[in-house]
């Protein structure tokens, strides 16, 4: 099944989910069963695809199904409390974890978006093969996450986040280190940006002396740790 008729029989089950009986409990968690089912093989095709289909359409259609399904659950929960059945116990646990699966895996089709796009964007500005050609689009990704109160959703909403967010990390890159070097390319600057970036007692002319004079035999130095080594030695600060 490819991802269009994926996306088809999601939109058909969503509209039959719409229209069912709240206190037909075992009906409804199937239904949901079956969404959750269904974004696990988007999830998978989107893996296995070697040509990535354009997701915004999708994902603004699975945002939307997201907060029906997101209602209709809240509707589900009150309907159960109120007429409480035998086994409604159970029945709430199974909702409850169906829902989260539900939206774990929403959440990672709009991740798959944001990486698609991240590595959009370094491909058409060439700062992949300048700055990120050995760090993936999805470890950039989970970087940006780490170090902002953002969630995907936000990301996904406001792409601008993202770019601002590289471009701001590359602009202290080039002011920090004026002489560019090939080892540049491996190295993590969002994260060293994360760390140094507000340090304004940082020195490029020392540091692009030191970058220069470098030398280490250890393979276990790469390139993130060297710079790293040289911003923490420049700073006096004992590693």
């Amino acid at each position: 099944m490819d991802f269009d008729s994926i996306i088809y029989e999601y939109n058909n089950n969503l509209e039959e989910i719409k229209t069912i009986d709240l206190q037909d409990t075992q009906a409804l968690l199937q239904l949901i069963k079956v969404q959750c089912t269904l974004l696990n093989k988007m999830d998978r095709q989107l893996l296995s695809s070697t040509k990535t289909p354009d997701l915004k359409p999708s994902v603004k259609m699975l945002k939307s199904s997201k907060e029906t399904i997101e209602n209709i659950h809240q509707s589900f929960i009150e309907s159960l409390l109120g007429i409480k059945p035998l086994n409604y116990v159970s029945i709430l646990e199974n909702e409850i974890k169906l829902i989260i699966q539900f939206r774990k895996r929403y959440q990672r089709i709009l991740e798959h978006h944001i990486v698609i796009n991240i590595e959009s964007f370094l491909n058409r500005s060439q700062l992949k093969s300048k700055y990120f050609q050995d760090i993936t689009s999805k470890q950039i990704f989970n970087e940006i996450k780490k170090s902002s109160d953002y969630s995907a959703d936000d990301l996904f909403s406001r792409p601008d986040i993202v770019f601002s967010r590289l471009m701001t990390a590359i602009d202290w890159v080039n002011k920090t280190f004026p002489s560019y070097k090939r080892d540049m390319a491996s190295v993590n600057w969002l994260r060293l940006h994360s760390e140094y970036g507000d340090d304004e007692h940082i020195d490029p002319e020392l540091l692009d002396k030191a970058v220069t004079s470098y030398t280490s035999s250890s393979p276990e130095i790469t390139p993130t740790k060297k710079y790293e080594y040289i911003i923490k030695s420049a700073k006096k600060v004992k590693i």
